[in-house]
């Protein structure tokens, strides 16, 4: 990052859980779903919040050559976007894990929601 490279995270591999919660939390934490270790694994290593969700939005869209029609909200683009239970922004980084989301919406379309029957 401080060479400025383009950097993107992903939940297709074996590595991280497939929840995007988990690359925030690793990645801003340092630590795994259990909370280990304490102090986060090399700590000088971690990303505050923005670049995190950067690496999973626009970055992961630069990295497939796709960032004009995703990774981004903007008009023209594709509308796929989670609402969350709470503001990853906001939450304090050993709860970061705790955020759900609440509804996908892929295309424009609600594909998923926690009200949905």
């Amino acid at each position: 990052m401080d060479a400025g490279v383009h950097m993107a995270t992903g939940t297709d591999s074996p590595i991280e859980p497939e929840n995007p919660i988990m690359n925030l939390y690793a990645g801003t934490v340092r630590k795994d779903p259990n909370g280990i270790p304490e102090g986060g694994w090399h700590p000088e290593q971690k990303i505050p919040m923005e670049q995190a969700i950067k690496m999973g939005t626009i970055e992961g869209a630069y990295a497939t050559g796709e960032e004009d029609k995703m990774g981004s909200i903007e008009v023209g683009k594709l509308a796929d976007f989670v609402m969350l239970t709470d503001d990853p922004y906001k939450v304090p980084g050993d709860e970061v894990k705790n955020i759900k989301a609440l509804m996908t919406i892929v295309g424009g379309e609600v594909v998923w929601s926690v009200t949905a029957k």
